[in-house]
């Protein structure tokens, strides 16, 4: 069908720089088995989740997307998901946690774009739907980019580490840092106990300065 399209365009002798963005709407197993084909002739993709449920099955719609996004990704092509994600936005105010969660996982994979459907067409709160749904995109989004920053910290470690030196500057400085939190932890614990018993504290105390914040909660 893509191919069909693009030989039209091609007859029709519409420069390439003018015509519309082909962007397949993804809905059965056939489409999945092609879907690097697919994606070779279009400029991205739409996963529609409710047709992918009624031809693959419930079950099958999650692994489903999740490579639907990642192929898109892989080849740098635009990706949409669609079908329920605020679904009980028609009839309610707020979404249900589940929905909230769905929205956010889309993202997290990989997604561009998610789309909502009855919503904001026969739905009763549907600029209250777009609203919520931008939080959680923008709330999703930061998370990405917390994360995105921790693994480029983490890889600089790593690559600091492939060196015997390199690593035994970062286990010092990761002792030096940890220090301050692991006496001060010990100590309220355990009392002044390291000093009467010549014991290094230092597995016992990461442990507990690692699970501090839930301890004074």
């Amino acid at each position: 069908d893509v191919k069909e399209l693009i030989d039209i365009m091609d007859n029709m002798k519409i420069p390439k720089r003018n015509r519309p963005k082909i962007i397949p709407k993804i809905e059965k197993p056939q489409a999945l088995t092609n879907i690097d084909g697919i994606l070779e002739l279009s400029q991205g993709l739409m996963v529609a989740r409710g047709d992918l449920g009624v031809e693959c099955g419930i079950e099958r719609v999650p692994l489903a997307q999740k490579l639907l996004i990642k192929k898109a990704n892989l080849q740098n092509k635009f990706v949409i998901t669609a079908t329920q994600m605020l679904e009980s936005m028609n009839e309610n105010s707020s979404p249900t946690r589940a929905e909230v969660s769905d929205v956010t996982n889309a993202i997290l994979d990989g997604t561009n774009a998610v789309m909502t459907s009855a919503e904001t067409s026969t739905g009763k709160y549907p600029i209250r739907t777009i609203e919520t749904m931008s939080r959680i995109c923008a709330e999703s989004e930061r998370t990405i980019q917390k994360l995105e920053n921790r693994n480029s910290i983490a890889t600089q470690v790593l690559e600091a580490t492939k060196t015997k030196s390199g690593m035994a500057a970062c286990v010092t400085a990761l002792c030096a840092s940890l220090y301050p939190l692991v006496k001060d932890t010990f100590s309220r614990y355990y009392g002044d106990a390291s000093t009467k018993t010549n014991r290094s504290p230092t597995i016992l105390s990461k442990l507990w300065g690692t699970y501090e914040p839930e301890l004074k909660k």
